[in-house]
């Protein structure tokens, strides 16, 4: 049986609706990648690996710019800038808890 119009608009309606679930948009995947590096630095920062959460902190600024994940990353980096200058662990201001460097 040859294929008519309508399957083959059926056939491109499946392989459409497919393809949609496959191919995401690419800003989201990143806000969605940076959002999961910035929940690794924070578990980091509570763990009091401060080093390698400031790194991870840094990658997601440097990398991710215009993500949510990357603004907060930065106000983390700033709490802990100024934490590092006051003496404090950069938990002190709640920073980590609340996951806000606000």
């Amino acid at each position: 049986m040859p294929a008519t119009k309508h399957h083959l608009g059926l056939l491109q309606t499946t392989v459409e609706r497919r393809l949609s679930r496959i191919v995401r948009d690419p800003r989201r995947a990143d806000a969605e990648f940076a959002e999961s590096y910035l929940e690794i630095a924070r578990l980091l920062l509570a763990y009091g690996k401060t080093d390698l959460a400031r790194r991870r902190l840094k990658h997601v600024a440097d990398r991710f710019g215009n993500t949510p994940a990357a603004c907060e990353s930065r106000n983390l980096l700033t709490t802990m800038e100024v934490a590092s200058h006051d003496g404090q662990a950069p938990e002190a201001d709640g920073a980590v808890e609340s996951g806000r460097g606000e």
